[in-house]
């Protein structure tokens, strides 16, 4: 920092801003759909912790000094350092601020554990799938979920238990919660449930297919401060769409929750599955998205179902490359619109997920927490009602105990290195960085062995014996 800021000034964190201890490091992150987890030292934290509005700079730099026994000038090397670096985080006010979340600081004066190398798992979820309900209206040809018709009857947990997860998930700092399905929208509940997140300080998302979409209900989730909704919609032909969902009518209501929520003043982003029958046409609805107003346009290559399989709907990588080609065509177009474009950049970036150098951990076994419409826990929403993979149940279980269970730490074991005696894995001089560090997938096992298999190579790895198609054909 080139200059002291004022001293008179009363900095606080942002209200989206959350600290967590973990034993390697101090997480500091915002609540939000795409949260970024940043380790600190433990120091930056306490003095982050100590801005909640209700000292001045002057009286920050004074507080430090007094905690870390230091000089003034060290403590005013320090603050401003953090105040820099942190510029994103904080707001500068004139005058004390109302506390938004109050920190101990002395929670932050630790010796943190030098991280280790594998799998690092948290002592708490950071974010979490909640899964309303398994009902949807629509049959999507590409959807890896285990879902049912929407007149099929289903256990649920009730709202008071829904409100005490929540309440739970922010008191752990929890990121975001993702209100999956099915189709979410289906639950009468829907906008009490949202409520409940913005209430508990978690930031609440999800996606719909419109069926369920009137312009009521968009009134109702408004009410609650949500404002910023997923559609899902993978083409422009009306004929297509319902193929792909095997529902007619799905098209226009996918079109009428798109123009209902952005009549609303949502930011509406929206969702395509790219699979072989629709890849000719994305180029041609990505520009009418960003015509519509659409603020983030999300392309989703399809990937492999263990409910209904479809070899047919994975593009060749040749498709792929005209795909790339034309969108990128179209792209500064969309940005001139003002629209966000996540698209796959290229055939190498496509395809790195495809090797086990590429592929990312398991999140869901270290970050994550999946829940099932009845509570139960997962470790992958993909998954689904496997019971090898269920760890917890939400219905009886707090969340830390859950996170916490025997049945988890089993699962956790499969990733060490004595289980895969006799497989090539064994003596791999990469396997820290790979099986240890949790880039083993059982949602890709279950694919290739039909069930939960320990101590074999991910089929992604060029060394295992069974290989799987998972994006192209």
């Amino acid at each position: 920092m080139n200059k002291d800021p004022p001293p008179l000034l009363f900095p606080i964190l942002r209200k989206e801003v959350r600290l967590r201890k973990e034993e390697f490091g101090v997480l500091v992150y915002e609540v939000g759909e795409r949260p970024e987890f940043k380790v600190i030292n433990p120091s930056k934290a306490v003095i982050l912790s100590l801005m909640d509005g209700s000292m001045s700079i002057k009286e920050l730099k004074e507080a430090v000094a007094y905690i870390f026994n230091s000089s003034i000038e060290e403590a005013k090397e320090a603050v401003n350092s953090v105040l820099d670096e942190f510029s994103d985080l904080i707001e500068l006010r004139k005058e004390k601020a109302k506390i938004r979340r109050r920190y101990d600081p002395l929670d932050f004066v630790y010796k943190p554990k030098k991280p280790r190398e594998g799998l690092i798992r948290y002592k708490a979820p950071l974010r979490m799938a909640l899964v309303l309900t398994r009902r949807c209206p629509l049959d999507c040809i590409y959807c890896y979920a285990d879902r049912i018709n929407a007149s099929d009857p289903e256990k649920t947990l009730g709202l008071e238990r829904l409100r005490e997860i929540l309440e739970e998930a922010g008191s752990l700092g929890m990121s975001d919660v993702y209100l999956a399905g099915g189709e979410p929208l289906l639950r009468k509940d829907f906008p009490e449930v949202v409520k409940m997140a913005l209430d508990a300080g978690v930031y609440p998302h999800t996606s719909t297919k419109g069926w369920p979409v009137t312009e009521e209900l968009v009134q109702r989730i408004a009410e609650t401060g949500m404002d910023s909704m997923q559609v899902s919609i993978d083409t422009l032909d009306p004929k297509l769409q319902d193929m792909l969902t095997q529902r007619v009518g799905s098209h226009a209501r996918m079109v009428r929750a798109i123009q209902l929520f952005l009549r609303a003043g949502f930011k509406v982003s929206t969702n395509t599955v790219i699979c072989s029958y629709n890849i000719s046409e994305v180029p041609d609805l990505v520009k009418w998205l960003a015509e519509q107003g659409v603020s983030e346009i999300n392309l989703s290559p399809y990937s492999l179902s263990i409910y209904k399989p479809r070899d047919d709907l994975f593009p060749t990588i040749e498709q792929y490359q005209v795909l790339i080609s034309e969108l990128d065509k179209v792209e500064a177009e969309v940005m001139e619109r003002g629209s966000i474009l996540h698209r796959p950049k290229s055939i190498e970036g496509l395809l790195s997920g495809l090797t086990m150098e590429g592929a990312p951990g398991c999140g869901g076994i270290t970050l994550g927490m999946i829940v099932l419409p009845d509570g139960r826990v997962t470790i992958c929403e993909r998954l689904g009602i496997n019971p090898d993979f269920i760890y917890g149940d939400l219905s009886k279980q707090s969340i830390v105990e859950a996170w916490n269970s025997s049945r988890i730490k089993e699962i956790l074991a499969t990733f060490n290195r004595e289980n895969f005696k006799g497989s090539p894995c064994y003596s791999c001089e990469t396997f820290e960085k790979c099986v240890g560090a949790g880039k083993l997938c059982y949602f890709r096992i279950v694919a290739a062995y039909g069930g939960m298999k320990v101590g074999v190579p991910d089929p992604l790895c060029h060394m295992s014996l069974v290989r799987i198609k998972d994006v192209v054909r």
